[in-house]
């Protein structure tokens, strides 16, 4: 999709932005303008981050030209380093008192911007979250029941019990704003893996006092063929299980495991199930030895992270050398 024509009176936008939005990108020269096109109609004055990480195609020069045309736009190149490195680096980049995270290929609604920040501050909160619309790579379109089905204002620590759990609050960062000082304050960043937010969530969502819904789908998911999420690899399956280790070591050094351990083991549960899909997937397309028997190995092992005492590590060298388990496919 071309970039749109910049609007001149969008160009010089009045007021200080009190939200930046941080566009993590690579190699999404189909879908990069429409996500920006997006959060340059917003209702509110917004700050743009846009994060090149490390970009081969034209997805480095659209940006260029986006900040070219809008003042309220900035660019940022860095070597490939993961989507994690480019969260932090936007969020180290940004200026405003609240961020948002948008996925490049991913658009929002022109009142994404305004009603989260507006339901922050009736409910004097420090996250938001709104409900979205998912379309499948098939073109189906589905609404996201969550969190609809929720009051509009949750405690901090009723909200962290629903985000460890992962279902009425999902540990998405896209749709959700968040205060800055949760993240500065603290010196939390995202780590450089896959399912870095899933890592990174319950610091976020223990920090905060409140947290506010917004049950109009602001935020429009795209699920799309060849992006990160739908590749089967060793490497996936790994960053899932360092990211629930990860998860239960902050419960277990900020003393909160055991009051959130019935949430936690029901993540484990269902991703133990989602990574044996995975492992089943991977060995049937790479025709890789003994399918079932790995995938058996990965529920089981994976559901050993549940426990205190268990070592993610030696979990993850179980699974990934075995040997019904060697891929040849990085």
């Amino acid at each position: 999709m071309p970039p749109q024509e910049p609007d001149n009176n969008r160009t010089a936008r009045a007021g200080t932005p009190q939200v930046a939005v941080i566009v993590p990108f690579h190699n999404v020269v189909t879908y990069l303008s429409r996500c920006v096109d997006s959060l340059v109609s917003q209702t509110i004055p917004v700050e743009i981050i846009l994060v090149d990480d490390g970009s081969t195609d034209a997805s480095g020069a659209i940006a260029d030209w986006y900040a070219s045309q809008y003042g309220f736009i900035r660019v940022l190149h860095q070597l490939n380093r993961g989507q994690g490195s480019a969260r932090n680096a936007g969020l180290a980049a940004s200026e405003a008192p609240f961020v948002a995270f948008v996925d490049s290929d991913d658009y929002v609604d022109p009142g994404y911007a305004e009603k989260l920040l507006t339901a922050i501050r009736r409910t004097q909160a420090d996250i938001a979250v709104c409900a979205y619309t998912t379309i499948t790579r098939n073109g189906l379109r589905w609404r996201a029941l969550t969190p609809r089905v929720l009051p509009s204002a949750l405690t901090g620590a009723k909200a962290l019990r629903l985000s460890i759990r992962d279902v009425s609050i999902k540990s998405y960062t896209w749709n959700k704003l968040f205060r800055r000082t949760l993240f500065t304050d603290r010196g939390i960043v995202f780590p450089d893996i896959m399912f870095e937010d899933m890592a990174t969530m319950p610091r976020l969502f223990s920090r905060a006092r409140r947290v506010a819904m917004v049950k109009c789908p602001l935020y429009t998911y795209c699920r799309r063929s060849g992006s990160l999420m739908c590749m089967f690899t060793p490497k996936r399956i790994a960053d899932n299980i360092t990211a629930l280790a990860m998860v239960r070591d902050y419960l277990i050094e900020s003393g909160q495991f055991f009051h959130y351990r019935g949430s936690y083991t029901f993540l484990v549960g269902k991703f133990a199930l989602s990574m044996m899909l995975d492992t089943l997937h991977m060995h049937f397309k790479h025709r890789l030895p003994r399918p079932f028997p790995a995938a058996w190995h990965a529920f089981r092992h994976t559901l050993r992270l549940s426990k205190p005492a268990a070592d993610p590590l030696t979990t993850i060298e179980i699974l990934l050398h075995r040997n019904e388990y060697q891929a040849t496919h990085k």
